[in-house]
């Protein structure tokens, strides 16, 4: 059940660079030396993707964690925190607050999760890569800001990286970038893999040396995945780079095949929601975007770079080289998060506008921490007929405020609410214990609670929030791929 949470964020936690070969050639194959430890890096990678296989596919749960998460997801699903929030699972603690913890072991055999209610500070388990603890907390109180009836939500977490440092992260995104560098990719030289044959050219050759090193696991992305852009190489002022500008859809058929639920919930959010973010610099210009629109169950990423650095472009798409950084060079760094969003439910049709959220990235002898505050969430603009039928107006005339002034109530609070807190979260890396990595998660919001923002809350979970099968097939899905990263011997 878990695994359902993880699901979506997996692909994150696996990091590999490396030195380059012996003829100056930056290959996949080198690039697992950072994680370390020395000439073992490698093995670290297949450390963490069957620890990842195991978590995602074969988590032990008792009686009573299988009814918590089971619980969890109808009242998310339901946006119902009354319910939680007087959930037999959640205990009382001395700040006013109910919360339910749970802990994760990474055993040799199985992952095992259970849940209890001590501190997770008091855990023993975090002497095993992955091993987690986590203490999810509601507490019901008036909003300073409305004078209504709220909720403030927080989420401590920590977890056992061991080997896989900040830096070594930063290695691979760094390390990563230099594999698909004009100049390297113009001495890759692997044989052609039978994989994504939308890509041709010069851009392919990452594929075919990622194939050569895990060929299991790219021909599992290719059955399900299609790879329909991927790399451009482009020149500036004289200055060759690469624009990743990724574009990639499931292949349905496949999906109707093997996941019959995802296969049905593609179908059941097309055209629904369209999705955006962007990371840009204090000063406007861009370092990455990313969208997903449900039209045509697209995804897509853009970034430029070159020599294993970051460049940030202008609105224009130029790139702009007096601004480059690697991440592995940087000390510390600030930039906004944009992240925007259009939905069309039940002949409602609502954009969002633009949220932004400030991160602040800083790095320390012992670590580094990352600092994310929302500093301004939009008004949603809500246009159309409520299921496809009756005006918004009349809407309005039957609740007590109109729809865009609760919406504005809900944001302002979640923006500004929780004693001038509003939302946000902080990711501390401690690695003042060499090889002992532990990665800390703080997020705290508040959300108000009002029956007619639940109500449509409610009706957006009942569409776009994936049910439990689906949920169950996504964390397959991904359990999956990471196996099959592992040598055949292993799988």
């Amino acid at each position: 059940m878990i695994a359902r949470w993880l699901a979506w964020i997996a692909l994150g936690f696996l990091s590999f660079t490396g030195p380059a070969a012996g003829d100056g050639t930056y290959t996949v194959d080198a690039a697992f030396e950072a994680i370390g430890p020395p000439g073992k890096g490698l093995q670290s990678g297949y450390e963490m993707a069957d620890f990842l296989g195991r978590l995602l596919l074969d988590a032990e749960l008792d009686a009573q964690t299988a009814a918590f998460f089971d619980f969890w997801q109808q009242s998310i699903r339901q946006f119902d925190m009354q319910a939680l929030y007087q959930a037999p699972y959640l205990t009382g603690t001395d700040n006013g607050f109910r919360s339910a913890v749970f802990h994760g072991r990474n055993l040799p055999d199985k992952c095992v999760i259970r849940l209890n209610h001590q501190d997770i500070k008091v855990q023993d388990a975090l002497a095993h890569l992955g091993n987690f603890g986590v203490a999810f907390s509601l507490k019901q109180k008036k909003s300073e800001l409305k004078d209504k009836n709220c909720f403030e939500a927080k989420i401590d977490a920590q977890m056992a990286l061991k080997q896989f440092t900040h830096g070594a992260v930063a290695a691979w995104i760094d390390g990563m970038q230099q594999v698909i560098d004009p100049k390297n990719i113009a001495r890759l030289a692997s044989p052609r893999a039978e994989v994504f044959d939308d890509v041709t050219g010069e851009a392919r050759k990452p594929i075919d040396n990622y194939y050569e090193l895990f060929p299991a696991q790219t021909r599992f992305f290719d059955r399900y995945v299609q790879l329909k852009a991927f790399i451009a190489l482009e020149s500036c002022n004289g200055r060759p780079y690469t624009c990743l500008a990724l574009e990639m859809a499931p292949r349905l058929p496949a999906f109707e095949k093997d996941f019959k639920h995802l296969h049905a919930y593609f179908m059941k959010v097309k055209g629904v929601l369209g999705l955006s973010l962007r990371l840009k610099t204090l000063d406007g210009l861009n370092i990455t975007s990313c969208e997903v629109d449900t039209r045509t169950h697209s995804f897509f990423w853009r970034f430029n770079t070159r020599q294993g650095k970051l460049i940030p472009f202008n609105d224009a798409g130029e790139p702009v080289f007096s601004r480059e950084f690697s991440l592995t060079e940087i000390d510390q760094y600030r930039m906004n998060a944009i992240a925007s969003g259009r939905i069309n439910l039940y002949g409602v049709r609502v954009n969002s506008g633009e949220a932004i959220a400030r991160i602040d990235y800083r790095r320390r002898p012992d670590g580094a921490a990352f600092d994310l505050r929302v500093v301004e969430i939009p008004t949603p603009e809500i246009r159309g007929r409520a299921l496809g039928v009756v005006p918004l107006f009349l809407v309005d005339a039957m609740i007590p405020s109109n729809i865009e002034d609760l919406a504005h109530e809900f944001v302002t609070v979640m923006a500004n609410g929780n004693n001038g807190q509003g939302s946000g979260m902080k990711i501390d890396w401690d690695e003042s214990r060499p090889m002992d990595a532990v990665m800390r998660l703080q997020a705290h919001t508040e959300l108000l609670d009002n029956r007619f923002v639940n109500i449509a809350l409610r009706l957006w979970g009942r569409r776009i929030h994936p049910d439990p099968a689906t949920l169950e097939e996504i964390a397959r899905f991904w359990g999956l791929f990471f196996r099959t990263m592992l040598p055949e011997g292993a799988m």
